[in-house]
């Protein structure tokens, strides 16, 4: 299930987009992401036979990720497990993008709401409000 990160709780939060346009965007960056299979299709970590008999196996004997599946397997370790998941993280589109993107705040506002965030962030600027950032 999708829930809203840091950035767009606290432009909820201080009134810039409201909490269904904000999950409209997370949901629509979560797409973007890369499935992992398809990058350890592409860097020809497995065949596609392998990746066959992992789909098999995940849809049914267990509901365990692909990844865990292709350790198990002794396709890869985790430390390669790990690599690839920073891989499919970096392939999602930052929900900043799809903001202007959806015409929700133009790039200029957008820029200066995102300099407060940092700001925030780093403690130079007040707390807005009841943000918690166990987000």
């Amino acid at each position: 299930m999708t829930e809203l990160g840091r950035f767009t709780r606290y432009l909820v939060d201080q009134g810039y987009l409201r909490a269904d346009a904000a999950l409209n965007v997370e949901r629509r960056a979560d797409a973007t992401r890369e499935r992992l299979g398809q990058i350890m299709l592409r860097h020809r970590i497995v065949n596609m036979r392998q990746m066959l008999d992992l789909l098999r196996q995940q849809s049914e004997e267990t509901d365990l990720p692909i990844g865990e599946l292709a350790v198990a397997a002794g396709y890869l370790d985790r430390g390669q497990l790990d690599e690839l998941l920073r891989l499919q993280l970096a392939s999602r589109r930052h929900v900043a993008e799809l903001i202007v993107e959806e015409g929700l705040l133009d790039a200029v506002a957008l820029l200066e709401v995102m300099a407060t965030y940092i700001k925030w962030l780093d403690g130079t600027d007040s707390a807005p409000g009841d943000l918690s950032l166990a987000a």
